[in-house]
């Protein structure tokens, strides 16, 4: 019934300002803050609606804030070990600025960083931070770890590079998000690299491109059904209408 499932944290500050965050979307820009709460709000029914559902992905992850601010990180890891069927598996969604630094990244089951490119000044340009050392967290990691570059002005040239370095640090799969409600702003799919697509997934074409393979997603093409967790305590199958 579900492909997957959130839980999704709010807070005041992020500690990146990535362009056009999704967070600044009207039905998500009021929601209450939640990155002290523990345990968070209707933390049990989002568990046995995994369980009864057998979702099999479960993820932290952010409307406005990247989940490892979140202060009861592992004392929520452990919760959901306690409690989920072992079938599902638990992930992160994160700008990896903190997993070097938190000692929790690899208690996940699998992560998605976000990391918009390996150029540090067109990085700075889409999150007005420092770029957070990719190489080394790959490298530390003892979970799978698939790259998340959203496709931005700054950017939208990288691509066949970003391929290149992400096979060349052993990365196997990338995803290339379109922004929310500018899905058509940037045509990637017709680049000339793109061949036909090998398959699709939820809707979303996927390729093979110097040995990586890339996902490019947006949210007017997917038929994925998702269960979020908002922090005011919602349970919903859309993130914004």
């Amino acid at each position: 019934m579900y492909n997957y499932a959130n839980i999704l944290f709010t807070g005041e500050k992020c500690n990146s300002m990535c362009y056009e965050c999704i967070g600044n979307h009207p039905s998500l820009n009021a929601l209450p803050f939640n990155l002290k709460r523990f345990p968070i709000k209707n933390i049990d029914k989002l568990v046995d609606l995994v369980n009864k559902f057998s979702i099999p992905d479960l993820a932290f992850t952010g409307t406005n804030v990247d989940p490892q601010l979140y202060r009861y990180e592992r004392k929520l890891i452990s919760y959901l070990r306690e409690n989920l069927n072992s079938e599902t598996k638990l992930s992160l969604h994160t700008n990896g600025l903190l997993a070097l630094k938190k000692g929790t990244f690899n208690l996940y089951d699998k992560s998605s960083v976000s990391f918009p490119s390996f150029n540090a000044d067109t990085y700075k340009k889409i999150t007005k931070v420092e770029m957070p050392n990719i190489k080394h967290i790959i490298q530390t990691s003892t979970i799978p770890i698939k790259l998340s570059m959203l496709i931005t002005p700054f950017n939208k040239e990288e691509i066949e590079d970003y391929t290149k370095k992400s096979a060349e640090l052993g990365i196997k799969r990338i995803v290339i998000r379109k922004l929310k409600g500018k899905e058509d702003e940037f045509p990637i799919e017709s680049y000339p690299f793109f061949k036909k697509p090998k398959k699709f997934i939820f809707g979303w074409p996927v390729y093979d491109l110097n040995e990586v393979e890339v996902t490019i997603c947006g949210f007017d093409k997917s038929n994925a059904k998702g269960l979020f967790l908002f922090s005011d305590g919602r349970l919903e199958e859309k993130l914004v209408q």
